[in-house]
């Protein structure tokens, strides 16, 4: 029923639309002259009493109408500008017959309109504005929720904002106060002789952080790029050529998972200071926050989700290890890597063998200490092992001058005395790029034009990387992070934009190379092989027909589950499942290349499409590209 009402209103909206254009009424003005925002008239008119006309309090306003009501021969109508709200006050007496017929046939909620006339009260005391004149300044052709219903659903919300904004006007007190936030943190820092540089979006190699990135390829040059997952590298090169105290408001993207407090686009401030090292950022830290929130809320004091934070400084400081004796109630501090590992098995905390005693001991920090870390607080002395760019303790090698700054069990911030020596980066590098090859995507790159620039000489330096994003989330009481960016990312709408069936087939986590191990003939069938093919984790038995099919083949293997395209070229999607055939079962099925996305002639669709490169279980798409 409601889609059906819907439909009709946009049927009559465009049939409105048609009438003006016949009419020779243009719905879609080039501009408007608008004297007074609805907050300055409603704050101008706070000593007007009810029934008091102001003929010389004159206006011109314009704005969305919310709401269309006729009571005999006039029209009360509720329009929204972005500072407010008021009410016109439409009669024939005064704009005149065709006019006040123009408003009531061809008028509607969501339509912008521009209004003159004089300001007063009605008898119920509702500030309006009394037409004079008015004009149609752009059509809408969808109409708004029902003003009872409002509009709730966060999905839409957050795809649609531009929708939101209109429904829910409060919505924008949320970015105003971030809009606050970063300008309390500029003027802090601005005050304490910080100077706003500017670093690259686009990158030939990604850094400052261990993190997925989004890549792509620069054509005019022919090489891959990055976008930044962090502006640390760049900020620290700033330092090596001569600044001593900078800062930036960086965009930063990262190819991971999507949570209340992750977005792929979000808003790193990092500083980096020259002479300092990390106990100075935590002073520097804490102090820039205090300021924020007293910025935007006039005080220390925050409800967050029913919890009172209180920001005021100093906040607490604990080591790593010091927490998980308070929190966790173990003693790490004397353990070696075998006694880090049982007591993480005794805690119910999962952990590889493989692991080292630093990425133990910060795995069980992250699963039984930081959901207790609600009031702000450093914890500090993190473990070298997971701190690859921090200066090591002299004392105790197996920790690092790092720390991060907790609120609502959520890290805020993430600083350490940056590491200056391009010999121990090197290996760190080094070990790193081994870790990206056994197929940790996270791992960081070697990057030998920052090592050079460490070869002249970067002088002791700390830096501070603030998430501006879960600040805000706290500062305004929002439950997701994507509450607090005005456009968060969003998987398209079905059917919305261009369709890449191929690139899809092609990006799936199923879809693997796998090496052909053995090749035998079917016992009851002729023309069919089995084979043995390696998928990296497991072997799996696979049955073809293909000629060209042979021992230490690679080629793509789609995994029950995985969707193939049809190998005539058709453009049919099937789904892969196993299957028995003839007695013999078929785990996975190989790939040809049509199946996997890639178009070639008629002749060559049958055979198995051999890969180049690969290892069994990589994704196919790291050694496939299409055109």
């Amino acid at each position: 029923m409601k889609e059906r009402e819907t439909h009709s209103e946009i049927e009559e909206r465009e049939m409105k639309l048609s009438q003006l254009r016949k009419s020779g009424e243009d719905p879609y003005k080039r501009r408007y002259e608008k004297t007074h925002m609805i907050s300055e008239v409603i704050e101008k008119s706070k000593k007007i009493r009810k029934e008091d006309k102001r003929r010389n309090f004159r206006v011109s306003v314009a704005g969305r109408i919310r709401s269309i009501r006729k009571h005999g021969g006039v029209i009360f109508s509720d329009i929204q500008d972005s500072s407010g709200g008021i009410q016109l006050f439409i009669e024939s007496k005064t704009t005149g017959s065709k006019k006040f017929g123009f408003f009531e046939k061809m008028m509607n909620t969501g339509d912008i309109v521009g209004a003159k006339g004089f300001v007063f009260r009605t008898k119920r005391g509702e500030l309006s504005v009394w037409v004079q004149d008015f004009e149609l300044l752009t059509k809408s052709l969808l109409p708004l929720p029902k003003e009872w219903f409002g509009l709730k659903d966060k999905e839409i919300r957050y795809r649609q904002r531009y929708l939101d904004l209109i429904m829910n006007p409060d919505v924008k007190e949320i970015f105003d106060k971030r809009r606050k936030t970063i300008e309390a943190i500029r003027e802090f820092l601005k005050g304490r002789g910080f100077i706003e540089v500017e670093t690259p979006i686009l990158q030939p190699m990604y850094g400052g952080a261990s993190a997925r990135p989004f890549e792509s390829k620069l054509h005019a040059l022919g090489m891959k790029v990055y976008m930044r997952i962090a502006n640390e590298m760049y900020l620290k090169r700033l330092i090596v050529g001569g600044y001593e105290r900078i800062f930036e408001f960086s965009q930063d993207f990262r190819n991971e998972g999507i949570d209340k407090t992750h977005n792929p686009e979000f808003m790193l401030m990092e500083t980096m200071c020259a002479y300092a090292d990390y106990r100075d950022s935590m002073e520097v830290t804490e102090k820039m926050i205090e300021h924020a929130v007293k910025k935007v809320h006039g005080k220390t004091k925050v409800v967050y989700q029913g919890k009172v934070i209180e920001f005021r400084t100093p906040w607490r400081r604990m080591t790593m290890l010091g927490s998980i004796k308070r929190y966790a109630k173990k003693d790490l501090a004397k353990a070696d890597k075998e006694q880090a590992f049982k007591t993480a098995k005794q805690l119910g905390v999962e952990v590889e063998k493989s692991m080292s005693w630093g990425e133990i001991v910060f795995r069980i920090f992250e699963e039984r200490v930081e959901e207790h870390l609600i009031q702000p607080i450093h914890i500090y002395d993190f473990p070298a092992d997971v701190s690859g760019l921090a200066k090591r303790k002299p004392d105790d090698p197996r920790l690092a001058e790092r720390f991060e700054s907790f609120v609502n069990s959520w890290e805020l911030v993430n600083s350490y005395s940056e590491g200056n020596d391009p010999e121990e980066l090197r290996k760190y590098w080094k070990k790193a790029e081994k870790d990206l090859k056994k197929g940790d995507k996270e791992a960081q790159r070697m990057d030998t034009d920052f090592i050079r620039a460490l070869e002249y000489g970067m002088p002791p330096t700390s830096g501070i990387g603030l998430g501006v994003d879960r600040l805000v989330m706290v500062l305004t009481d929002s439950q997701s992070i994507r509450d607090v960016i005005l456009f968060p990312f969003m998987k398209p709408e079905e059917g919305a934009g261009p369709k890449n069936p191929e690139q899809d087939i092609l990006d799936q986590d199923s879809l693997v190379v796998g090496r052909i191990e053995k090749v035998k003939k079917h016992p009851d069938a002729k023309k069919l092989m089995v084979c043995e093919v390696d998928v990296g984790n497991k072997k799996v038995t696979s049955l073809t027909t293909c000629s060209n099919t042979r021992k230490g083949m690679l080629v793509p293997v789609f995994l029950p589950g995985s969707k193939y395209l049809d190998w005539k070229g058709s453009g049919k999607i099937f789904t892969a499942k196993e299957s028995k055939i003839r007695g013999v079962n078929s785990e996975a099925i190989m790939g040809a290349a049509e199946e996997i996305g890639i178009h070639v002639p008629k002749e060559k669709r049958e055979p198995l499409y051999e890969l180049k490169s690969g290892k069994p279980g990589d994704k196919v798409n790291k050694h496939v590209k299409l055109e």
